[in-house]
């Protein structure tokens, strides 16, 4: 089955593979392979966090660049 997302975290329990298409290229792979903050940042251009709750859950999220003038670090 393919599936197309665009908020992947009420699926990603669901799934066993992935491939994430972005103006970056793409990735392919099991979720916990591709879905990592380093991953989606370079796919993206963007600061993404990956998150593991203490359930296990990957959560994705976006992470600012700044917030009020200053560097998040």
């Amino acid at each position: 089955m393919v599936m197309v997302a665009h908020d992947v975290n009420p699926i990603l329990h669901h799934v066993d593979r992935v491939v994430y298409l972005a103006e970056g290229g793409s990735a392919t792979g099991a979720p916990e392979d591709v879905i990592t903050s380093e991953t989606l940042t370079g796919l993206y251009g963007s600061p993404v966090e990956v998150l593991r709750a203490s359930d296990g859950r990957l959560v994705v999220v976006g992470r600012p660049d700044s917030v009020g003038g200053h560097d998040v670090g």
